[in-house]
């Protein structure tokens, strides 16, 4: 399963599934912990915070495309929405 699009043709792809579903959760425990109206501002926000750096770290599977960066933000906006 390849939930956040990367480029599954580089050995370790998994890894770095992995490793930015972790950040992901750390993001959403990050938004539980935090008191704030607007749960767009509030996702992003952690968001920048948290995931980011992670997707920055591997360019070169794909993590700091487009389709990782807006998939990881929009689970975090769902998530902050629902609270």
């Amino acid at each position: 399963m390849n939930p956040w699009e990367l480029y599954t043709s580089v050995h370790g792809w998994q890894d770095v599934s992995d490793e930015i579903a972790a950040a992901v959760n750390r993001a959403k425990k990050a938004i539980d912990a935090t008191q704030d109206v607007n749960p767009v501002d509030l996702a992003y926000k952690v968001w920048l915070r948290v995931v980011s750096p992670v997707l920055n770290r591997y360019p070169e599977y794909g993590a700091s495309d487009t389709e990782p960066r807006s998939l990881t933000h929009e689970a975090l906006e769902r998530y902050a929405e629902g609270i």
